[in-house]
């Protein structure tokens, strides 16, 4: 009875143990997905922009850098 007993109870704590980590693994990848658009969106791409040309006047012009990625 004992032993049948500490079977169930393993059985529990393994599933909630799959659960809880299926449950963070999908909020860390939409936090991921979030931060990419945010790296990627307009208000990002204007900062960019303002830095490079606060470094070098001439950036995004013919003279100097004329554009630039983002890696991920």
């Amino acid at each position: 009875m004992k032993k049948i007993f500490v079977i169930f109870l393993s059985i529990i704590m393994l599933s909630s143990a799959m659960f809880l980590g299926g449950c963070s693994m999908l909020n860390s990848r939409s936090e991921q997905e979030e931060m990419l658009q945010i790296a990627e969106g307009k208000k990002a791409q204007r900062a960019i922009e303002e830095l490079l040309r606060q470094e070098d006047p001439k950036a995004l012009t013919e003279e100097g850098l004329k554009e630039f990625q983002l890696t991920k």
